[in-house]
């Protein structure tokens, strides 16, 4: 065999390079056989060959050395080894391994095959059946008498080897070898008619004609092209069918054959067992579905049980499977696309604006069952732990707020909430359902703590925990100034004289930290407070007062309870009578003998305030009812105050003893509970009935 091999090749490569041009190839490919330093010799032979149909790999990519020596004597090929082990070295040695080999294929590939291209597919020498008509002249006998010269062999016979003699393909259809069991007499005019599709396949098939009348008939079963998908007499795939699933099924659905080609591929659908799901010649349910039951719980048994749980996703309970995956090919776990997108579908409208931020959803939810509600794979105790970890191990078991530390996290916050940390709606109403106590507070209250009365808790209070009394976020005295901020710089400035209860104590010693029957948020009335430190009663006292009792008194009307740049902390801002030491001018005076007194004030007050202030013209129609009655201290400090104008307190807190800002009029009004000074609208002694400006 070898000897015939080397005596014909040199004909059989000038053949092949010389067939008929059938179309270029690739030019990147022509380029580099041409570059291979063979091309140098074999210049017009390599450019004709590149030039066919098809082309060997090896050729084509200029790769001569994988069959040739590059060196050897004159006139010889040059091979490596024999034609056997080059070309089985890339091929499948399966080819010619089966019992009875094809002769030509026994003898050698290059009998039927060019070794370099061929104007044929597969590097054919000729068209197929030209190509066997040439040893095989007269098969007529062999075929029953029917003339089959020309017609396609490789559709019964395999052209390598085959297990069954004459070559037959491994599935036999069951009415060979009788071909008048579908053709006409072997002498008749047209001896291969037969009766038309799918009636001529129904006469032994009466099983797939029941199936036809189905709901759904594939389109070929339909249209009687029953070989579009199998072979008429012989093929290697069972069933008689044209190739092996799946590539048979993506011939036609080319979208399928895509999918497959995805990052997770559908195992059946990948393994060609199309069938497990679908029926291939007609079925009552779309896309020729089987039913429910024999499909994705045919394979997954766990969906058995899914329905049997206390919460069950819809599509499941319905049997949706392809609402969620994709029954083919697609990302992770067939989703038909990105989870949170996929969910998003159906529950836009539970998840709010903003979401819970950086999770998927199967982070919390059981895509298809569970035993809780909403689907939630665990308590919130377990789930919120998954990804908040590091909240929960910062703050010691014995620091944290309850609601934390017994995982119950959905008290405050909405797991797909609109809100900032996804709290709700109104956060404070959340807290005032446990602190019960607060709320009594607030709704007693005579002055309100801003924060608390806007909800803002967290403002002051670490939510989850917190090593400090009360859960305050930080050192009492920081949370106070990093919104007092004015009193900070006071209190940092050079020369500064600060309080000792300021300097060395804690704010909440004088102040509550949410509402106070009492002004200023005072824990209580300012004399009985003032008095828990200083003996107001002693004669010491009253000398430092000029004879007067202060026991009772207001002592923020002449001392600023935090810090002053004077000694005894007496306000910036001085009434000109108090800092130029004149009481009588407003008082009675103190008595010489008999003890200290009151610090009475002359009935005339509004004559003595007259004298400096014109009165008169500052009340406008109609007068603020404490401008009209001279009642002038009820706004204004009448000894010093670090405050403009003397004013008692700073902003809408001054008003808050006569006006409750916070009520519903007031509120609607203005938009919610005013901070802001009232005078920005109001003239403050009186004028016209409404607002300024």
């Amino acid at each position: 065999m070898e000897s015939i091999r080397a005596s014909r090749a040199p004909v059989l490569l000038l053949l092949a390079l010389a067939c008929a041009r059938q179309g270029a190839a690739p030019a990147a490919s022509l380029s580099r056989a041409e570059s291979s330093s063979c091309a140098a010799c074999h210049r017009p032979a390599v450019r004709a060959a590149s030039a066919l149909r098809t082309v060997h790999p090896p050729f084509a990519e200029g790769g001569c050395e994988s069959c040739h020596a590059s060196h050897g004597a004159r006139g010889e090929l040059l091979l490596k080894g024999s034609e056997a082990r080059l070309c089985l070295g890339c091929h499948d040695a399966g080819l010619v391994s089966r019992a009875n080999v094809h002769a030509p294929a026994a003898e050698g590939c290059t009998t039927c095959h060019a070794p370099h291209a061929s104007a044929e597919p597969k590097l054919l020498r000729k068209p197929a059946d030209a190509l066997c008509a040439g040893c095989h002249a007269d098969v007529a006998k062999a075929h029953g008498g029917y003339r089959v010269e020309g017609t396609r062999c490789v559709s019964c016979h395999d052209p390598h080897s085959a297990a069954q003699k004459g070559l037959l393909r491994e599935v036999r259809h069951e009415v060979l070898p009788e071909c008048g069991n579908c053709h006409a007499a072997p002498a008749s005019a047209r001896p291969f008619s037969t009766e038309p599709q799918p009636g001529l396949c129904f006469g032994c098939h009466g099983d797939l004609e029941e199936k036809a009348k189905r709901k759904v008939v594939h389109a070929p079963v339909r249209s009687g092209r029953c070989t579009e998908c199998h072979q008429p007499h012989a093929a290697d795939a069972a069933r008689l069918l044209a190739a092996q699933p799946p590539a048979l099924c993506v011939r036609c659905h080319r979208a399928v054959g895509e999918k497959l080609t995805a990052e997770q591929p559908h195992p059946p659908a990948a393994q060609g067992r199309c069938d497990g799901c679908h029926d291939a010649h007609g079925a009552d349910r779309k896309g020729l579905l089987g039913a429910p039951d024999s499909l994705c719980a045919g394979c997954h048994r766990a969906a058995r049980e899914w329905v049997q749980k206390a919460s069950v996703h819809e599509p499941v309970r319905a049997g949706d499977c392809t609402d969620c995956h994709d029954p083919h090919g697609g990302p992770k776990k067939l989703l038909v696309r990105p989870g949170r997108a996929l969910c998003l579908e159906c529950h836009a409208a539970e998840l709010g604006k903003r979401g819970h931020p950086a999770a998927e959803c199967t982070t919390c939810h059981a895509p298809h069952a569970a035993d809780r509600p909403r689907l939630l794979v665990a308590g919130p105790e377990t789930t919120c732990v998954g990804c908040h970890r590091k909240t929960i191990e910062s703050r010691p078991p014995e620091q944290r707020h309850n609601p934390f530390a017994g995982g119950a996290c959905t008290s405050c916050h909405v797991a797909h909430g609109d809100g900032k940390a996804l709290l709700r709606p109104e956060p404070a109403k959340a807290c005032l359902e446990c602190h019960v106590a607060v709320q009594r507070v607030w709704s007693g209250g005579v002055s309100r703590h801003a924060p608390f009365a806007q909800g803002a808790c967290m403002s002051c209070h670490d939510p989850h925990g917190s090593g400090r009394p009360k859960l305050f976020r930080a050192e009492p005295s920081k949370v106070c100034l990093d919104c007092h901020r004015s009193l900070a710089a006071r209190l940092a400035a050079k020369g500064a004289v600060v309080h000792e209860a300021v300097s060395g104590g804690d704010c909440l010693d004088c102040h509550r930290g949410h509402a106070s029957t009492v002004p200023a948020l005072l824990v209580k009335d300012q004399a009985a407070l003032c008095g828990g430190c200083h003996d107001l009663e002693s004669a010491e006292t009253a000398k430092a007062h000029r004879g007067y009792a202060v026991a009772g008194a207001r002592c923020t009307s002449c001392h600023d309870p935090h810090v002053s740049s004077r000694k005894e902390l007496v306000p910036a801002n001085v009434h000109p009578p108090f800092g130029d030491r004149e009481c009588a001018r407003c008082h009675y005076d103190a008595p010489a003998e008999g003890g200290p007194a009151p610090a009475q004030v002359r009935k005339d007050l509004m004559t003595a305030c007259a004298e400096c202030h014109d009165l008169a013209q500052r009340a406008g129609k109609p007068p603020h009812a404490p401008a009209r009655d001279g009642q002038c201290a009820a706004c204004h400090d009448p000894h010093a105050s670090p405050r403009e104008h003397l004013l008692a307190r700073s902003g809408a807190a001054l008003c808050l003893p006569c006006h409750d800002l916070a009520a519903e009029g007031p509120r609607k009004a203005h938009g919610g509970t005013p901070t802001e000074p009232c005078t920005g609208c109001h003239d403050p002694h009186g004028g016209t009935a409404k607002p300024r400006g």
